[in-house]
């Protein structure tokens, strides 16, 4: 029995490569990045079933919470393990999670932090001069220096 579902596997895989020009490895969520050339970049799950409407011009490797940022024209995204856009706006930049898990991102030259959960960490765009000198203390907590002050801000 357990030859048969490999066979099927394996024989589903083939139906797949048939159909995409390039495809990553299952990750632990049971999800793929597939690749169309003059097409792009989406997701399937083991079904071979695409999560997103979209087709992308990148998407990254999936976060431990199921997150993923994605680019489309130059602007940044992220979609959840349903292939669904986390922001109704498209960021300028996005960097790499950092240890602590926090992103940060810039829209219109004013910079926020998102969590590794995608939800956007201050209520205020902040100018560049200011997020430079925030620094991450934790997963939970934030340092500002204005003024040669610094003060802890907790989330």
């Amino acid at each position: 029995m357990k030859l048969i579902n490999i066979y099927k596997q394996l024989l589903k895989e083939s139906e797949l490569n048939q159909k995409f020009d390039y495809i990553h490895d299952f990750n632990e969520f049971g999800l793929a990045r597939v690749f169309i050339k003059n097409k792009g970049w989406n997701i399937i799950n083991r079904e071979g079933k695409l999560l997103s409407d979209i087709w992308f011009n990148y998407i990254n490797i999936f976060n431990k919470f199921g997150l993923v940022d994605v680019t489309l024209n130059d602007k940044y995204n992220f979609i959840n393990l349903k292939g669904e856009l986390l922001f109704n706006i498209w960021f300028d930049y996005i960097s790499v999670f950092d240890k602590s898990g926090f992103k940060k991102v810039m829209l219109n030259n004013k910079y926020n932090y998102i969590s590794s959960e995608g939800k956007l960490i201050f209520n205020k765009w902040i100018n560049k001069s200011i997020i430079n000198n925030i620094k991450i203390v934790s997963n939970n907590g934030f340092m500002i220096k204005y003024n040669n002050n610094y003060k802890v801000i907790k989330i």
